[in-house]
Order: C-alpha cells, then structure tokens, then sequence
C-alpha cells in the first residue's frame, strides 16, 4: 500500500534504550535514596525537619499514590485517548490491517496504562516504608541494588520483575506491621454502639449521639434506641459542640458554601452558608462562642458567630487545609494535608497570619494541650506526632506507630493525648507531661483495614471510637 513500514524499527529500538534507562533510573534512585534517608536521619537533629525523609520521600509517595488515583477517576478520558490515538495512527498509515488488529493494540495500551498505574501504586509503599521506617527501607535498598547489579538489571522484563518484587514485600512489610501493631495493642472492654462505617461521633448534652455516617454521607442521631438521619447534611466529616447553646455543628465536604455547615440544636436543624468555603473539612470551637471552620480547597479559615448568625472574617491559610485546633488566648493551628504541608498560626481577633512552616508534606491533625502550652500534629508518613510551641518550633517528636490519624485531648490532672492509627485499629495514649506512651489499646474488630478515623469524650468520661465497621464506646479510664 505504500505505507510507512509498522512499526518503525529505529524508533522501537530508541524507545527501548529511552525506557531501559528510565527503568535503571528508577531503580537506582529507589536503592540508594532509602540509605541517604537513614545516614540523615542518623546525623540529624530530631527536632529538626529532614529533607529527605519529610520532604522528598513523602512528595513520592503522594505523587506514585495519585497516578493510580487519577487514572481510576478520568479511565473514561484514557479510553477515549486511546481510542483517538488509535484513529489517528490508522489515519495516518492506511495499513490495510483487520479490526481485531487494532482492537489488541488499544487493549495492549490500556493494559500498559493499567501497568503504570499498578507500578506506581507498588512504589508509592515502598516510599511510605521509606519515610515510617528508615531502617527497613535502608536494607531493602540495599537488597534492590544488589539485586539489580547481579540479575534483575539485564533485560526490561526482569527490571519490571524487579520492582513489582520490591513493592510487594513493601507492601507485606507495612500490612504486616499493622497487623502487629493491633495484636499487640492491649485489648479493652468496648461496646458497639453504631454498626455502619462511621467518620466521626459526639455525645451532646441531652445524652443524644451523633454518628458521622460514611456510607450514607449523612449525620445519623441515636437516641432511646432509635436512629434519625438527619438530611441537611452531605459528606459530614468532623463535627464540634459549642459548650454556650450545646448546639452541634458539623462540617459537610460534599455540601457547596450555602450548606458548607449543619446545626443540630434540639429537634431543629439549620444549615449555615460560608461564602467563599469550598469543602469545608474540619470545625473546631473558639473562645468567645465562635467558630473556626476550615475549607480545603479553597484554602480559607473561616470565622463564624453562631450567637449572631454572621461569618465574622475569613482568613488566607495556606492550601489544602485539613485540620484547626484552637487555644484559649485567640489563636489557631492550622495544618495543611497534601502538596504544602504546612501548619500556620492564625491570630483569631485580627485576622492574620501570624506565621507558618513546613513540617514536611502531609499532616492529618492537630489539636492543643491547654496545660502545657504545646501544639500536636499528626504525621502519617512518618508515623510521628510532633509538638510544636507558639514559634512553631519542634518541642518533641512521638513515634507513635502506623498512619496517626485523629487527636483528642483527655481533662483532668493527668490529661492524655489520644492518638487513632487508621490502618491498624489501635489507639495510643500518651501521657502529656513527658511525652511517654502510657498505652496501646486495641480498637473494634480485627481486619487490614479499619479506617480508624474519630476519637471523642463523651460528657460521662467514656472515650468514642469510630472506624471503618463503626461506632465503639469505652468505659471511662
């Protein structure tokens, strides 16, 4: 037909030396980054921020997390890509070749795609086993360099072999430890309170609990032993009581701005607009009964005054914000989740940013001890809590376990700092006075993947857990 000759031999074989490369890259970066993590992790000062493990090793495992992700959530675009680029390849060419034919080439480009994404989901474990446990990751990087210089590292297939092996013992590696973790946490006396997965839950005045339900994307409200679902409310992701009216105010990250917050008060329900509010992830009660709610994407804190029903300011924090605490002099924490990964300090009453730094990319929350001065933050990558004072220095580093997740506060003398693993289903407590884990307790049912999110005080002094197979009441301790 005359055509140009498919493929073209000079440019399959360009493409393979470009792709050996990029995979000998890959793999050298992957052996020799984890041992420059732990030399610095063993010549840094603890207090300070590491580059390498808080900055470089959590940016990967965000960005390998995302492909997968993004490819699960456009697979229509990457369809329709490949279709197109099919068309446009078979315009080109007018190769008098059969349907079928070009039916196995778009499956084997989607086949490739879905590779891409399964490779980078492997790695993204393995820089999150990089970045929990230096020590670990530093001998698998030696073990993978080793491996590579002596086999894996001759032909494209074993290269390929060699990182999804690497991957999968990271994998095992990490659910292994979680599965540790539970089982040698100390079980407790617990009873289920609510049977569906649940993000978060609060016991208001009346005796009255309010379930953060996941399936559902509702609030759900047991009383007597029955259940209410209470509809204005979409996505509720966190929830807080105001100790003035004992209303509840909930935080919805599906609803727009107009319903970006619900207040249960009694039997009434209201929604509460923030103008300016695009997913509104975390609510926190301030000094002088007001409201700090923070939206995630649109970057704002937003301070609310339910007494007169008006939004007072909103205030610039840095992106992706996911977590306030609040102290009682008029200042707020804020802590930023992916990309920036930063916590700011807010003046409540001006209105301004009084400073911000980086703690390195992803934090998960935050909370303030208001005997010690100090605030927590809730690292998952590194599997830490860090206390900062109100310079944002690092006070103390808590190596808690797996994935912290969720901070509360215990009252009394001897308060404790509550800390929820999302993986493994434990929770520790910490005795705030040295930074010394007083306990591991073992939380709900056994399992890979509990979703351990929201930890509570109910008004009796009994501790709500919420997880992934529900809701879970603990006597008081």
């Amino acid at each position: 037909m005359g055509g140009r000759p498919i493929p073209d031999a000079r440019l399959q074989n360009d493409i393979r030396r470009l792709t050996a490369v990029i995979q000998t890259a890959i793999l050298w970066i992957s052996g020799i980054l984890p041992i420059l993590v732990l030399v610095e992790f063993w010549l840094r000062d603890p207090h300070e921020v590491l580059w390498l493990r808080h900055h470089v090793v959590e940016t990967l495992t965000i960005l390998c997390l995302a492909l997968p992700g993004l490819l699960i959530f456009f697979w229509p675009l990457v369809l329709a890509g490949t279709l197109l680029f099919l068309w446009r390849f078979y315009r080109r060419h007018r190769s008098p070749r059969s349907v079928s034919f070009y039916a196995r080439r778009a499956l084997a480009t989607l086949a490739r795609v879905a590779l891409a994404g399964t490779q980078s989901l492997f790695a993204a474990f393995w820089w999150w086993l990089v970045g929990w446990r230096p020590v670990a990751g530093a001998a698998l990087g030696a073990v993978l360099l080793g491996s590579h210089l002596v086999w894996f590292g001759r032909t494209e297939g074993r290269r390929r072999a060699l990182s999804f092996v690497m991957g999968a013992v990271a994998i095992i590696w990490l659910w292994s430890g979680f599965w540790w973790e539970y089982r040698m946490a100390q079980p407790v006396p617990q009873e289920r309170i609510y049977s569906a997965a649940a993000y978060d839950a609060a016991v208001d005045s009346s005796g009255r609990t309010i379930v953060l339900d996941a399936p559902s994307g509702r609030a759900v409200i047991l009383s007597e032993g029955q259940s209410r679902e209470v509809d204005r409310t979409l996505g509720p992701q966190r929830l807080a009581i105001s100790e003035k009216d004992h209303s509840v105010y909930i935080a919805n990250f599906d609803a727009r701005w107009r319903g970006a917050v619900t207040r249960i008060a009694g039997q009434d329900v209201e929604e509460i607009a923030l103008p300016g509010c695009s997913k509104a992830i975390d609510i926190a009660a301030a000094p002088s009964q007001r409201l700090l709610i923070a939206c995630e994407f649109s970057g704002t804190l937003h301070v609310y005054d339910p007494a007169r029903g008006l939004m007072q300011r909103t205030i610039r924090v840095p992106r992706l914000p996911y977590a306030v605490a609040v102290d009682n002099s008029g200042k707020a924490l804020v802590a930023s989740e992916n990309v920036t990964g930063r916590v700011a300090l807010v003046d409540i009453d001006a209105g301004r940013l009084i400073r911000s730094r980086s703690l390195g990319r992803v934090n998960w929350d935050a909370v303030h001890d208001p005997v010690g001065g100090l605030w927590y933050v809730a690292r998952p990558i590194s599997g830490e809590v860090v206390a900062l004072d109100d310079t944002l220095r690092i006070v103390r580093r808590i190596a808690v376990g797996s994935a912290p997740r969720e901070l509360t506060i215990t009252g009394g003398e001897r308060a404790c700092l509550l800390v929820t693993h999302y993986f493994s289903g434990r929770l520790t407590v910490i005795d705030l006075r040295d930074g010394r884990i007083e306990a591991r307790l073992r939380i709900g049912e056994q399992g890979l993947w509990h979703q351990f999110r929201g930890i509570s005080i109910a008004p009796d002094g009994s501790w709500l857990a919420s997880d992934t197979n529900g809701v879970w009441r603990l006597p008081p301790r």
